[in-house]
């Protein structure tokens, strides 16, 4: 397993593969040995690489299996990072029912990084459906936990969440700077994979203020990271979110271009959410080039994935932490 921890914290792609190979050969090795707690956070950690690669079905896979087999905090925690992962696979249900558990686990064992964790996923679910005063009340208690516990990367996702609550309601210089409270902390500890929803966000914000040359300067830094790490599915948001600006300045044919590597992207990923944004952007570019047959037809496969999603908004991106114990 220490093989495994030491690969991961390279940060780079082929480290990371090869984690997951040293963390397979560990989870065997205590499968053997009739160890299920060590075998199932073996697993764990397997979802944790798999889902940093973009892999979301395998994360899913191993997850689910490692909740079979740990008990207590151990449990608590897998079953977070599953309520985590259901989120962006549109199983809201899953995800509620997940980090419901994983909230009532944590507070019997008086884990209180879990249990932010959960209380930071309810929240997300709730500014999914709409309900921004919940998610706000969610977001602060778990912001209050991680400053408790000095848990310093569950603090900058709670800021960066509350951030995302003053960013819907148009609220740009809050918005920015919560934010920006984030961003020094994942500097900080080098959390390179959450730090590019930041930067995603910020160009968000930006772009919401049509200052669309900040936008593109803050959503090609966040390229230049998911490209190096090989974060497919964080590159697909960024993506449709240029090509949404290029559409805005009617430079069609850019907008075009990357909107459909986007598309790849998520189809790589299994990512359904950034799916349905790239369909429903298509179609807006299609119609706006005169395509209009092109247009219907991403405007179905839009509107069926949206379907499925129950979505109310398909833009939305949630900051999660997944779990490493």
């Amino acid at each position: 397993m220490a093989e495994g921890e030491k690969l991961r914290f390279q940060n780079k792609k082929e480290s990371f593969l090869s984690a997951i190979d040293a963390y397979k050969k560990s989870a065997e090795h205590w499968r053997v040995v009739g160890e299920r707690e060590r075998e199932g956070v073996a697993l764990n950690l397997i979802a944790l690489v798999s889902y940093y690669l973009g892999d979301t079905n395998k994360a899913l896979e191993y997850l689910s299996e490692a909740v079979k087999l740990r008990t207590g905090g151990g449990k608590a925690q897998s079953v977070s990072n599953l309520g985590s992962i259901c989120i962006n696979t549109g199983d809201k249900s899953k995800a509620l029912e997940s980090f419901s558990q994983g909230l009532i686990l944590s507070r019997e064992v008086g884990d209180k990084i879990t249990e932010s964790n959960s209380l930071n996923g309810i929240g997300n679910l709730c500014y999914s459906f709409g309900d921004q005063q919940s998610a706000l009340n969610y977001y602060g208690q778990a912001l209050t936990l991680s400053r408790q516990t000095g848990d310093r990367a569950r603090e900058a996702g709670a800021l960066h969440n509350i951030g995302t609550i003053f960013a819907t309601v148009n609220d740009h210089e809050k918005a920015i700077s919560y934010f920006n409270e984030a961003l020094p902390i994942l500097e900080q500890i080098n959390d390179l994979y959450n730090k590019i929803y930041t930067l995603n966000y910020i160009g968000h914000v930006y772009r919401g203020m049509q200052r669309y040359d900040l936008a593109l300067n803050y959503y090609n830094q966040v390229l230049e990271i998911s490209s190096a790490k090989g974060q497919k599915r964080d590159e697909a948001v960024t993506l449709v979110r240029m090509a949404q600006i290029y559409y805005l300045l009617r430079d069609y044919d850019k907008a075009l271009e990357l909107c459909t590597k986007a598309l790849n992207s998520s189809l790589t990923s299994a990512d359904l959410t950034n799916q349905a944004t790239a369909y429903n952007v298509l179609e807006a570019i299609t119609s706006a080039l005169g395509e209009q047959e092109k247009a219907l037809d991403y405007f179905n496969k839009s509107l069926e994935l949206a379907k499925s999603l129950f979505q109310q908004s398909l833009q939305a991106d949630a900051y999660i932490i997944l779990y490493s114990r």
